[in-house]
């Protein structure tokens, strides 16, 4: 098959221009079929499925291949231990059900302090426990959740506004243990990749790097303290 050359449009703009948006980028990707009366293509975003016959892009069939998987083995301890912290409730949103709530690190597991301790763990639902892994929020040493700029000038469904908007300047609810409590420096250090993150690209020149909406004085974020 000849390399095809593909170019996203913005369908709703009204012209060729993008609008300004995060986008994720995913590659590498594969065309494995296409159908060139209809102009769709089958795309392969997983290098395990790439080389298979996938037939047609209508011939749905089930497909398996077997690969090796690195299992964290601390992993069930720590998540029960974070768990038993907090009490088995998501500390920003407050839902209690375990079998929605993960052990979230706050350095990641592969980092030099990312230990599976307590401290460096925070009991999240799923969403947020998303959300803090691809800094769309962040928790600041102070125990302020931050919201990226970008999510609060959103328009969305239900989830969005009620589900991650309105977290926005809440306080994390920390174990009654302060043993067990986040540690500040780590909960610094990761602050800090969510600001590196906010920060605006040289082609976004002129915009300030702000995480929050703009009726705070903080460049950063409002100064909120611990209630």
């Amino acid at each position: 098959m000849d390399s095809i050359p593909i170019s996203l449009l913005c369908r709703d703009c009204g012209d060729l221009r993008f609008k300004w948006g995060i986008y994720l980028p995913i590659y590498p990707v594969y065309v494995e079929a296409e159908d060139r009366s209809r102009h769709e293509f089958a795309i392969a975003v997983d290098e395990h499925l790439h080389g298979l016959d996938l037939g047609s892009i209508d011939d749905f069939r089930r497909e398996y291949r077997m690969s090796v998987t690195k299992i964290r083995l601390h992993q069930p301890s720590f998540r029960s231990r974070v768990l038993y912290a907090y009490n088995s409730t998501c500390a920003i949103c407050r839902l209690h059900h375990s079998e929605l709530l993960d052990a979230a690190h706050i350095l990641p597991d592969g980092h030099p302090r990312g230990t599976p301790i307590v401290p460096n763990g925070i009991t999240l639902c799923k969403l947020h426990h998303a959300a803090l892994d691809r800094n769309l929020l962040g928790i600041r040493p102070d125990f302020v959740v931050e919201i990226r700029s970008e999510l609060l000038r959103e328009i969305d469904g239900p989830m969005l506004q009620h589900g991650i908007k309105e977290m926005n300047g809440s306080h994390l609810v920390a174990p009654r243990e302060r043993a067990s409590r986040p540690d500040t420096a780590r909960l610094e250090e990761r602050y800090q990749e969510l600001i590196e993150v906010a920060r605006p690209h040289p082609y976004r020149q002129g915009l300030r790097p702000r995480l929050v909406n703009d009726n705070t004085t903080d460049a950063l974020g409002p100064a909120c303290s611990m209630g």
